[in-house]
């Protein structure tokens, strides 16, 4: 990481099978993080369609070029941010795919897939084969995307090909925040203090119309696994600045960045340039 970067986390609802409402919620997210000067800003899983446990996922998914997803990439350019939306992808072999898009103000759209999908989505949902690692001039990141980020080799294997950061976006309908909370503080500071990475998270928000609630939730943790900022409970953008000095420092420790020790080979991840 050659640089700071400021990122946004926005955890907003997202109506199951209304994507003019949702990109409605996504646009005015983009447009409050650019006003603060946000340069990635991250929505939440399936943020586009909704989340749903049934085939409603394959009627509502489309392919990355599709009308919705099309628009949902054009807000990086409106608002000169890096936007990473949640959709459900078409696929031609079968169940759709749950992606995370990376879309940048050049007009770039690059994607990642959700890798494990839970037992009770299995029905419904394919799961990919190896996750992405995205390229910034001067700065990386990862995604692991909801039920990914209880399988560690995931985020192991974005840190040893380069991520400064992974974004964890949710579509997690148990529990209050302060549950919600609690479930990733036992997790995700793992992630940060055993890859040296940056670990920041997002939930979808209140209740989608179909009987599920998401509580809202937004938490960015530094590289020692400490909060950077005071987890948001309320829908909302959470705003966190990642300091490369600060994740500098860490690398430098030999006794607080274990991936140069590491004698196993983790499965290798895909890279996708985004500038």
């Amino acid at each position: 990481m050659d640089r700071d970067v400021r990122i946004g986390l926005a955890s907003i609802p997202a109506l199951l099978g209304r994507p003019e409402a949702n990109l409605a919620a996504m646009d005015a997210a983009a447009a409050e993080a650019a006003a603060l000067g946000v340069e990635v800003l991250c929505l939440p899983e399936l943020s586009l369609p909704g989340y749903a446990l049934s085939d409603e996922l394959s009627r509502l998914a489309e392919p990355m070029d599709g009308p919705f997803a099309t628009r949902a990439a054009a807000l990086a350019r409106a608002h000169g941010l890096v936007v990473l939306f949640g959709m459900a992808e078409q696929n031609p072999g079968g169940l759709p795919f749950v992606a995370q898009v990376a879309a940048t103000p050049d007009g770039t759209v690059r994607a990642c897939r959700k890798v494990h999908v839970n037992p009770k989505e299995a029905p419904f949902i394919s799961g990919a084969d190896s996750p992405v690692l995205f390229s910034l001039p001067g700065f990386s990141f990862g995604v692991v995307l909801c039920y990914d980020a209880h399988f560690p080799w995931l985020c192991t294997s974005l840190a040893v090909a380069g991520a400064d950061a992974v974004f964890f976006p949710h579509a997690s309908p148990r529990g209050d925040s302060a549950q919600k909370e609690g479930s990733w503080m036992r997790t995700l500071p793992a992630r940060a203090f055993d890859n040296g990475v940056y670990t920041l998270a997002v939930n979808q928000a209140g209740d989608n119309d179909t009987g599920l609630f998401f509580p809202p939730l937004a938490l960015a943790l530094d590289a020692l696994g400490r909060p950077l900022a005071q987890a948001r409970h309320t829908p909302g953008l959470l705003v966190a600045d990642l300091s490369a000095e600060a994740l500098d420092k860490v690398r430098s420790h030999p006794m607080r960045y274990f991936l140069p020790q590491q004698k196993i080979q983790t499965p290798p991840c895909r890279m996708a340039r985004l500038g």
